[in-house]
């Protein structure tokens, strides 16, 4: 059988298909030694893995590379996550790593590196789910261990800085395989009872000490709680799956309830300043109405009282003053008027004749209007009065009608009266009680 001659090309390009679909060299994860180690400009990274029997090449690139929270060195024991493959153009095997942290830390820190990408992709961790802490947390619950510094160093913190605040200890595990467990049966009753904020705390320790604070069954029962949490686990520089999951993260237990309070000496301090400021405006407004009332009390108005009146007595007077400047001014043409009278005298008799004669007439002519008018004015008094009279109650009583009322109203109608109600009848020469016997309406 005649063998298949293959290019290197093609050669190359098989064995990397082969490889990108072998599931088992896809996501491994390699133990080794750090040689030939380049960070390059592109912040790609490049380096050779190796142990005491073999070693091969690595390539890590920069949005990988982007994520390693530590200085790689050559020598350094680390563990990578990565796929094999061929680099097609030298025809070389090597590792195409995703994630890389030191050995020392073994796979629990891979493990937690994981879980933290997974559930930060999920969103969990984001800001727009961390609930605002309240102000005043009048009631507070404290998960943690029991008998523990943790829990010590928080209840000091507590009373010394709130001491007027409800604390409710939830004794809880904090280290071994089953504590994630009591954790969240702890974390669920306080929920239930509606604390104002919960604090969860222990103190620090090594990796494998916190793990339980590591669990994904922890972090996602901590994101569904109602009640705001504080994490307070571990020390300044230890980070658990809870801190970035809890609504606010302390580096240490008594950092927790130092955030989770106010300072009692503080908010006393601040109540007195906005008392004192409270007091200052309420003198102030006081004195100011005070002055006011003192200024009204000075004012002529109450002093002298009759000043309300003293302008109408000015208008009085005005008045007053023009009658009696038309009344001197009549008694001048009166004089005038007779002066008149007394020259015409000494004229010719037929002169003083004639102007008599047109005098009487005009004064006669004077007296007939005069009079006219006050009959035309007496006879339209006379008609008000028998038109006002026409419309007295009195008259129209003497014409037969009567008023009737009830509890002293006058009624208008039959619907406010009840057989047995009783009633008095005005009549204009007097008055009767009497009770309805008997009701009827006009149309029945």
């Amino acid at each position: 059988m005649k063998k298949q001659q293959w290019s290197v090309k093609a050669l190359v390009a098989y064995l990397k298909m082969k490889l990108d679909n072998d599931s088992l060299v896809q996501n491994i994860s390699v133990i080794g030694e750090l040689s030939n180690f380049n960070h390059h400009h592109t912040n790609h990274m490049y380096f050779t893995l190796k142990d005491d029997k073999s070693r091969i090449s690595c390539v890590m690139f920069a949005s990988s590379a982007s994520k390693v929270n530590f200085v790689p060195e050559n020598g350094m024991q680390v563990v990578i996550n990565a796929s094999v493959s061929i680099f097609e153009a030298s025809g070389s095997l090597q590792l195409y790593v995703k994630e890389m942290i030191p050995f020392g830390t073994g796979n629990l820190a891979l493990k937690f590196e994981q879980l933290k990408d997974q559930l930060k992709k999920e969103g969990i961790f984001n800001d727009e789910y961390k609930k605002s802490l309240p102000t005043y947390p009048m009631n507070i619950a404290v998960v943690s261990g029991k008998d523990s510094a943790a829990l010590s160093d928080i209840m000091t913190t507590l009373k010394r800085r709130w001491p007027i605040a409800n604390v409710s200890i939830f004794n809880t595990l904090v280290q071994g395989p089953s504590a994630h467990l009591d954790i969240i049966d702890n974390l669920r009753q306080a929920d239930q009872e509606n604390f104002d904020i919960i604090i969860l705390a222990r103190g620090g320790g090594s990796i494998e000490d916190l793990w339980p604070f590591n669990e994904e069954l922890l972090a996602r029962e901590i994101f569904k709680l109602n009640t705001p949490i504080i994490s307070g686990v571990g020390h300044e520089v230890d980070f658990t799956i809870a801190d970035f999951v809890s609504d606010l993260r302390a580096p240490t237990p008594t950092a927790a309830a130092e955030i989770a309070t106010p300072d009692i000496k503080e908010v006393i301090s601040t109540f007195n300043n906005i008392q004192i400021k409270l007091i200052n405006n309420i003198e102030n407004i006081i004195n100011t109405n005070q002055m006011l009332v003192d200024t009204y009390k000075r004012g002529a108005l109450f002093t002298h009282p009759d000043i309300i009146f003293k302008n109408f007595k000015l208008n009085l007077d005005l008045i007053k003053n023009d009658l009696n400047r038309w009344k001197d001014q009549k008694l001048r043409m009166i004089k005038q008027f007779a002066m008149i009278s007394n020259s015409f005298k000494t004229k010719t008799s037929q002169t003083i004749n004639n102007e008599r004669l047109k005098l009487n007439n005009l004064n006669n002519n004077l007296v007939n209007n005069m009079t006219n008018y006050n009959n035309e004015i007496k006879n339209n008094f006379l008609k008000q009065i028998q038109l006002i009279d026409s419309f007295s109650p009195i008259n129209t009583l003497k014409r037969g009608y009567s008023i009737v009322e009830k509890n002293d109203k006058i009624l208008n109608s039959i619907t406010s009266l009840v057989k047995d109600d009783k009633i008095k009848v005005v009549m204009h020469d007097g008055s009767i009680n009497a009770i309805v016997i008997e009701k009827r309406f006009n149309d029945e």
